[in-house]
C-alpha cells in the first residue's frame, strides 16, 4: 500500500457500505470493509427481498459513480414503479403509475450488483466489530474481539446498533411503537391473480385510521413481498404474543381478529393476509426501532 494512502475501514457491507466502497475503489483508494454476515450465496441472492426506487440526485448518482449504470437496468425488472394507496375498505385514494426516473431495485440484487464489481479481498465476510475507540494522532481502533487494528479513517455504515456511532454521537435506537411482520407469497400472479390485480405489480399501501397498515411489494420470480405494520407498547410484542410458535391459521386468525390491528379491514385485505400466512411456515418479526 501507498504510505500517503490512509487505511480505511468500513464497518458493514450492506448497500451503503458496499457502495461506498466501490466508490473508493474506483478511485483506486484502497479499503477495507468489515461484515458481520457470511458471504451470501448465489441461491440466498435469488430469495425475495424488499425493494427499494432509486432517485437521480441520490441512488442513481451513486449507481453512476460506481460505474454500474450499463449493468443496473438488467436488475430492475421484479417491481415497477407504480404505487397505490388504499383504506381499509380497499377503495384506492391515490395512484402513482411512476416514470423512469425512480426506478426499484431489489436489495438482493443491489447486493449482487455491487459485489460484481468489488475485488473479493476488499470484504472481510465474518467478522464482528465488538467496540470502537479514539486513540492517538486521530486514529481509531476497532476491536474485533480477538485483536484489534487501528485506522486512520473508520466509516460506520453497521445499522441501527452501530458500534461506530456512539465516537460521534450519543443517540440510541428507540422503540417507537410499530412492529413489522415480513411474510412472502410466492408465484403470486399464477395462484392469486384476484389478489394480484388488487395489488398491481408495484408498491401497494392499505392503511385505516389506526396503527394496522399492510404494505406489498413484487419481487423477484414473481413473488410478493408483505409487510404487515401494528401497533404495541411493547417492544417484545413477537415474544410476549408467541408470534413465532403459532402456525398458519392461528397466525390469520390473530392479525384480522385484533381489534386494533386488522379486524375493520375488507375482506380482500384480510385475503391477502390469509394468503401470507399460509405461504410463510416462519414469519420474519422485523420489531424493535421502528
Amino acid at each position: 500500500m501507498n504510505s500517503t494512502q490512509p487505511k480505511i475501514a468500513i464497518v458493514g457491507g450492506g448497500p451503503g457500505g458496499l457502495t461506498l466502497a466501490l466508490v473508493l475503489h474506483q478511485h483506486g483508494v484502497p479499503v477495507t470493509v468489515y461484515e458481520l454476515r457470511q458471504r451470501p450465496t448465489e441461491e440466498e441472492l435469488d430469495l425475495p427481498s424488499g425493494c427499494l426506487d432509486l432517485h437521480e440526485e441520490s441512488g442513481l448518482k451513486a449507481i453512476r459513480a460506481c460505474g454500474l449504470w450499463d449493468k443496473f437496468p438488467a436488475y430492475t425488472s421484479d417491481c415497477s414503479e407504480s404505487w397505490k394507496i388504499m383504506n381499509a375498505a380497499g377503495v384506492t385514494l391515490y395512484t402513482d403509475k411512476g416514470s423512469s426516473n425512480r426506478p426499484e431495485i431489489a436489495r438482493h440484487q443491489l447486493m449482487r450488483l455491487l459485489l460484481s464489481k468489488l475485488p473479493d479481498e476488499t470484504i472481510k465476510w465474518g467478522s464482528k466489530v465488538c467496540s470502537a475507540e479514539r486513540v492517538g494522532d486521530g486514529k481509531t481502533k476497532l476491536d474485533f474481539g480477538g485483536h484489534a487494528e487501528v485506522f486512520d479513517v473508520v466509516v460506520g455504515a453497521d445499522g441501527s446498533w452501530s458500534r461506530v456511532r456512539p465516537l460521534v454521537s450519543d443517540a440510541k435506537p428507540e422503540y417507537t411503537g410499530m412492529q413489522n411482520l415480513t411474510l412472502t407469497i410466492a408465484s403470486f400472479p399464477e395462484r392469486y391473480p384476484e389478489l394480484a390485480e388488487f395489488c398491481g405489480d408495484g408498491t401497494v399501501s392499505v392503511l385505516e385510521d389506526g396503527d394496522g397498515l399492510i404494505m406489498g411489494q413484487r419481487g423477484v420470480r414473481q413473488s410478493q413481498r408483505l409487510y404487515i405494520t401494528m401497533s404495541s407498547p411493547h417492544e417484545d410484542f413477537a415474544e410476549r404474543e408467541k408470534i413465532h410458535d403459532m402456525d398458519a391459521e392461528a397466525l390469520h386468525r390473530y392479525l384480522v381478529t385484533t381489534e386494533s390491528f386488522f379486524k375493520t379491514f375488507a375482506d380482500t385485505p384480510k385475503r391477502l393476509i390469509k394468503a401470507a400466512c399460509d405461504d410463510s411456515a416462519a414469519p420474519v418479526n422485523r420489531g424493535g426501532a421502528t
